[in-house]
């Protein structure tokens, strides 16, 4: 007999929030309750880096659609990316960058909000210090 795998550590738990995802749905803590959530960061208009960890997360995205379909049951994994640039990153911008890296194959959200809600989230929860690209240097958050 085949031993149930041991569930994976808890890391930290995702800061309550409430954010817009790319099709203009709010998306809460609570609406992804359950769920073991991967969580990046990003803007659309970022050259380099983003578009590397953008095409990284949508490997993992296919690796876990395959072994959902292998297991004929949907994994309970959830990407969440988060722009960091809500004033430019309208869920319009967001939508056109999901359809370039997400293939529809999984549970993926690109989600944006309030400056203030994304520092509380980003800086606070998460612990991630983080720049504005169009913003002074003083204004690093």
């Amino acid at each position: 007999m085949r031993e149930a795998p041991a569930s994976p550590p808890v890391l930290g738990e995702m800061p309550a929030f409430s954010m817009t995802d790319q099709d203009g749905r709010p998306v809460t803590r609570e609406s992804l309750r359950g769920q073991t959530l991967i969580v990046d960061f990003f803007y659309a208009s970022c050259p380099v880096s983003c578009p590397r960890l953008s095409a990284q997360m949508a490997a993992f995205q296919e690796r876990l659609a395959k072994r959902s379909e292998a297991r004929r049951q949907a994994l309970p994994i959830h990407l969440i990316s988060i722009t960091l640039d809500p004033e430019n990153d309208t869920p319009e911008v967001l939508r056109s960058y999901a359809e370039r890296y997400s293939n529809g194959r999984g549970a993926w959200s690109f989600l944006s909000g309030r400056s203030e809600e994304l520092n509380r989230v980003v800086v606070k929860g998460f612990k991630v210090r983080f720049e504005r690209a169009d913003e002074r240097d003083d204004n690093v958050v």
